[in-house]
């Protein structure tokens, strides 16, 4: 097996993988030109068929992976351990972030297994997509005093608070008090927008995602 860095041509191959891997339509498809221009896309790839794949971006002081997927019928070899590693190590960063959803226990299981800790619990509400300018003119969000105390997450990559430069906004839905930040989608740090696409800490009718963080120090105290 060979780890090699992905080539545009590959897409066609990547979206039929990686939509045979999820078993329904992957984002993989609508995101792989943006992976081919930012970070470094890779693949796995056996006798010529690409069989995972993996993209890792880094950031100021941490690096985070994304998108690892490996072909159904090459499960339980290490391609997916392989990959992560790579990828680890082409960061070059002591401090590594992923999301994996809770019930994808093999994902959990290989990032533990990796040293990978919990550090957050994100939930997904689907919906309507829709911009934080036209929420923000349709709920009347206003600018709050107050700053960020958490986490959040933007573009489906977590950051911690002192990423965020922008202001919290309040307003209210459903008669209840939400605080949002100006994130793609919205982020909630507090309540719910029923039937709009949007990340919040509010588990009510959300699926669950865990944050996990590598961090090189923390391992070398264990060690």
């Amino acid at each position: 097996m060979e780890i090699l860095r992905m080539l545009k041509s590959d897409k066609v191959e990547v979206v039929s993988m990686a939509e045979t891997a999820s078993g329904h339509a992957d984002y993989i498809k609508d995101i792989f030109d943006e992976w081919m221009e930012s970070g470094v896309f890779l693949k796995a790839v056996i006798d010529g068929r690409i069989v995972g794949i993996i993209h890792v971006r880094v950031f100021k002081d941490f690096a985070w992976l994304e998108g690892l997927r490996v072909h159904i019928s090459h499960r339980r070899r290490g391609i997916g351990r392989l990959l992560t590693l790579k990828a680890m190590g082409i960061s070059r960063s002591k401090v590594i972030r992923l999301l994996i959803r809770k019930n994808n226990k093999p994902s959990l299981a290989l990032a533990t297994s990796l040293s990978f800790r919990q550090i957050d619990k994100i939930y997904y509400h689907g919906g309507t997509s829709k911009s934080f300018s036209e929420i923000s003119m349709s709920l009347g969000l206003k600018r709050a005093k107050e700053t960020l105390q958490c986490g959040y997450m933007d573009g489906w990559r977590w950051f911690p608070r002192e990423y965020y430069l922008s202001s919290l906004f309040i307003g209210t839905s459903d008669n209840e008090e939400i605080v949002a930040l100006e994130t793609s989608p919205i982020f909630l740090v507090k309540g719910n927008i029923k039937g709009i696409e949007h990340a919040s800490r509010n588990p009510r009718g959300g699926s669950c995602f865990i944050v996990l963080e590598y961090n090189s120090m923390d391992v070398v105290k264990l060690a």
